[in-house]
């Protein structure tokens, strides 16, 4: 993807804010992106006791209704596991995915666990 010539769009899959517990992300609309698009997921440890944060992406043709939300192949992050800031980066083709997909949260830990977590998808926009 050359940003430089590009229509590029940063779309909000997950707004930053503090995780404290298992849970999906609403469905976001991701059908006005084409071809290879970025996913980044921010995520920083922010309380707890040998914590732990695993993130997935899910897609689906109606956000749910009557296509249930599937794994997203190859949209597995990398988990983190302590303070340190873990950037976590999947490289997918928005050709392959459904028309909303969700992030979900999988915490684990002890000591009240807590992660400041965000994710944004970047990809080029259909013309």
């Amino acid at each position: 993807m050359d940003l430089a010539r590009s229509n590029v769009s940063v779309i909000e899959l997950l707004p930053l804010a503090s995780v404290t517990g298992d849970g999906n992300g609403s469905g976001v609309n991701v059908s006005s992106l084409e071809g290879p698009v970025r996913v980044i997921a921010q995520i920083k440890n922010t309380a707890g006791t040998t914590p732990t944060m695993a993130l997935k992406l899910q897609h689906s043709e109606d956000d749910g209704s009557t296509d249930t939300y599937a794994d997203v192949t190859g949209g597995a992050f990398t988990g983190a596991t302590d303070a340190a800031y873990t950037p976590n980066v999947l490289t997918l083709n928005a050709n392959d995915l459904k028309k909303y997909v969700r992030v979900v949260k999988d915490i684990g830990g002890t000591s009240s666990p807590a992660f400041l977590v965000g994710v944004i998808a970047i990809g080029e926009t259909k013309y």
